[in-house]
């Protein structure tokens, strides 16, 4: 396979990797390519971005959540109808958990995901910051970027936030003259496009609609001040990938067995497709709805999928949605499988006490509350032993998470069942993962179905068992 891809990644977090990627892409759409975007780790908020931009879903690339074989089978069965790939990284280039990966040193992060794509890093080199007599750091922060990793190909830069052209030109000339990498666009610092961020990160596209005016001028904007062309000439030169069979996905699309209905609004935003994807592949027709402007549930559900975000910041119209509320309790309490993560876990609980203090009442199917901290409660790549079968895995099974939030999980009570032990990582109580009621599964961090090929169709099953009652 040889998709023209290209990685954007950045020196540290908060780069400006997300506005330049996707006014990239964006700029790449309107000259009428039809591209395919990626996002390296589990951050599902900047790809909502990327979707806005690119008019489909986003995708996750994650070696340590799936596998670097399972990277390259879902990079390559999603681009492979594209004109172009563009990845951006997470956090640093190298930011990330050292690991031996086919007998290279590598990082679990944006250096690893170029390497298993082969694909070249366009690397965005913010300067917003840096005084004048400080550019010369440029080139050698270059430099020391291809001594620490010789399988990261950098074949470009975008300096980005520049306040003064001076200083861009001294940064320009340091990077092109020493390390004889182009530089492809200047960008100046402009107020208007900078995209709204709060504690975690930025803000989803689905809780902001005016983001999406927002987001029109910053993909003009950087269009301006990129030469894409080049960018284009670069992402052609990715050496060609090896042919993957399906390993995670059925060679064929089964049969449409179950209805699965998937929480989709301001709330919850933070959804993988690949896990929707592998849903639909094993046999379930997923139906999106709202729990906060849906009156019920759609009709006939065979199954529940609540995904992660943000139900601190809209809780008070999740809790007035009474009629929603009550069709969830009823569907749970009579054994539907219903299955919740981050966010969607927390408003499976009795309720939310937001930043402010202020508390909900949610659904109550957990035997829980759910309260949000000023405070990180949890920035781990999780390790987890199956010690119940449950929803998706069968007892003895080891699965890889990933657990961000600020949000914890208090009053559980003593005798609560967990589907998890933790390996690594803190869980819900810091040793376990996943509480169980009734047929209810409610992990706090992330689960991505792709790292074991039977955690879609386990959920599929359990679906169709319900349907049969």
């Amino acid at each position: 396979m040889n998709v023209p891809r290209v990685v954007i990644a950045g020196l540290y977090g908060e780069g400006g990797k997300t506005t330049v990627a996707t006014g990239i892409m964006g700029a790449f759409m309107k000259k009428g390519l039809n591209v395919q975007a990626f996002k390296s780790g589990p951050d599902h908020i900047d790809a909502t971005y990327h979707t806005e931009v690119t008019k489909k879903p986003s995708r996750h690339l994650d070696a340590w959540l799936t596998s670097p074989r399972t990277v390259l089978e879902s990079f390559e069965r999603s681009a492979k109808n594209a004109d172009l790939a563009i990845i951006e990284g997470a956090g640093g280039i190298f930011q990330g958990i050292p690991r031996l990966i086919d007998d290279v040193n590598d990082y679990e992060g944006t250096a690893q995901i170029a390497r298993i794509l082969k694909a070249p890093i366009i690397l965005v080199f913010d300067i917003g910051s840096m005084w004048m007599h400080r550019a010369e750091v440029a080139h050698a922060i270059l430099h020391v970027f291809k001594l620490l990793n010789k399988q990261v190909n950098v074949k470009g830069v975008i300096i980005n936030n520049v306040r003064g052209w001076q200083q861009a030109e001294w940064v320009k000339r340091a990077v092109e003259s020493t390390t004889k990498v182009p530089v492809f666009g200047v960008i100046p610092y402009n107020a208007e496009i900078i995209l709204p961020a709060r504690r975690g990160g930025l803000i989803p596209i689905p809780e902001k609609e005016t983001l999406k005016t927002t987001l029109s001028e910053l993909v003009e904007y950087v269009g301006k001040h990129i030469e894409i062309d080049k960018i284009l000439d670069i992402a052609k030169q990715a050496e060609e990938l090896p042919d993957i069979e399906n390993q995670v996905y059925p060679s064929k699309q089964r049969q449409k067995k179950v209805r699965i209905g998937i929480a989709f609004d301001e709330a919850f935003s933070c959804h993988n497709q690949d896990n929707i994807d592998l849903l639909e592949a094993y046999g379930a027709e997923t139906i999106f709805f709202s729990p906060i402007h849906d009156k019920e549930l759609p009709p006939n559900l065979d199954g529940l999928y609540f995904p992660g975000g943000f139900p601190d910041r809209v809780a008070e119209h999740l809790a007035a949605n009474q009629t929603m509320i009550q069709n969830i309790r009823n569907s749970a309490y009579d054994g539907m499988p219903i299955y919740s993560e981050h966010g969607g876990s927390m408003y499976l609980t009795k309720s939310i006490t937001n930043f402010k203090g202020s508390t909900f009442s949610m659904v109550g199917v957990l035997s829980a509350k759910a309260e949000m901290d000023w405070k990180l409660q949890a920035l781990d790549s999780t390790r987890m032993e199956t010690i119940n079968d449950n929803l998706l895995t069968q007892k003895g099974t080891v699965i890889h998470g990933n657990d961000f939030r600020f949000s914890r999980i208090i009053d559980i009570p003593k005798d609560a069942r967990f589907a998890y032990k933790m390996r690594t990582g803190k869980g819900i109580d810091g040793e376990h993962e996943g509480l169980m009621e009734n047929n209810t599964l409610a992990v706090v961090g992330l689960i991505y179905f792709a790292f074991n090929t039977k955690i879609a169709e386990k959920f599929v099953k359990h679906s169709e068992d319900y349907s049969h009652k």
